[in-house]
């Protein structure tokens, strides 16, 4: 906003020093002279005056307003001020009048608003060139005010599209939080009844995870190690429920101690995969693995698919909006990959951090 406002006036400055030095080059005479003369004065101080008024009345009160009747007959009437005032031409009679005197090697006298006379120089009955500089002036004024609302325009549609990312990510997290609780607690709960003596350590990983929802998970990025942390704890939770028949492969590999990542990320397809690829009856293995290297991440889970007629949908569900939270946090610094071949499901996702 503050450079805004150095253009903005940094503009005005040269449109006025322009204006100013329009006289400079047209009049064969010294600046000083020509500076301190009431011809000058009168020529400079009414084009400003007129710019003030459109810009700050006009524009604002009638234009901006859609009043376009009343601010036609208002600019009408500055032009009808302007044409009576005739700057240009009383500037111009004053340099001839004095160029006169100086021919006849006359004294100056004290220099008066008088018209000029039709003795003197036979004149259009129109200030042409008043005209014209008055016509330039109304339309800087006019391109300044639309260029400005454009501005606003453009900055509210990006406050109006950051706000709709960023309640459209809170809602997507939100999706996550009541899955997990609940499958948790259903584990917990079961180690409760039988006196499991593991059910103290189990809610102890449910309170780091909670804790990490809070502090971290509002955040826009975390620790990679942190959110690693919380992702084996939700491992070592949901393998309360896990039979012999399912084989658990979890890997991290590379540097994780120095990376961040969106919060709650890698949770989805983490819980993805104890949702739809876990069963009882039939042999399973599930890999969930981590390679952090240099300047990406590649996460990948692999797990077979035990068909229902909820299956499909839900999954598509659960990772459909994943995949629109990765578009919101990493547009073009990410590639995921879904698959399904053989009866396994496969995620592979790399992430430029």
């Amino acid at each position: 906003m503050k450079k805004i406002q150095q253009l903005r006036l940094t503009l005005h400055l040269a449109g006025w020093l322009g204006l100013m030095a329009v006289p400079l080059l047209i009049f064969d005479v010294q600046p000083a002279e020509l500076i301190f003369s009431t011809g000058y004065c009168c020529f400079v101080l009414t084009f400003i005056a007129l710019y003030y008024i459109h810009s700050m009345w006009l524009l604002p009160g009638l234009y901006r307003q859609r009043q376009f009747l009343l601010y036609t007959l208002a600019v009408f009437m500055l032009l009808t001020g302007v044409l009576w005032l005739r700057p240009f031409d009383r500037l111009n009679h004053q340099h001839r009048k004095r160029a006169e005197r100086e021919a006849a090697r006359l004294p100056v006298p004290s220099q008066q608003w008088a018209q000029p006379s039709a003795i003197d120089i036979i004149q259009p009955k129109i200030d042409v060139i008043s005209a014209f500089i008055f016509f330039v002036i109304i339309a800087t004024g006019i391109a300044f005010e639309t260029n400005r609302q454009l501005h606003l325009a453009m900055r509210r549609v990006l406050q109006a599209e950051k706000d709709r990312a960023e309640a459209e990510l809170s809602f997507l997290k939100a999706q996550v939080n009541p899955h997990f609780l609940y499958n948790t607690l259903n584990n917990i709960y079961t180690l409760a009844i039988t006196n499991d003596v593991r059910t103290p350590e189990m809610l102890l990983k449910l309170s780091g995870i909670m804790r990490y929802f809070t502090d971290e998970a509002i955040l826009a990025e975390a620790r990679l190690a942190d959110e690693l942390t919380c992702l084996r704890q939700y491992i070592e939770l949901q393998s309360l429920r896990l039979s012999r028949k399912t084989t658990l492969d979890f890997r991290v590999e590379g540097d994780v101690l120095t990376k961040k990542i969106a919060p709650l990320l890698l949770m989805a397809f983490a819980e993805n995969v104890f949702k739809y690829g876990v069963s009882n009856r039939e042999e399973s293995t599930i890999l969930i693995s981590l390679h952090a290297k240099a300047d990406e991440l590649v996460f990948t889970t692999r797990n077979r698919i035990f068909y229902n007629k909820k299956t499909l949908g839900a999954i598509g569900m659960t990772l459909g909006s994943t995949r629109k939270r990765l578009e919101e946090l990493y547009p073009n610094r990410h590639f995921l990959n879904i698959r399904t071949d053989d009866g396994y499901f496969t995620v592979n996702l790399t992430i430029q951090v």
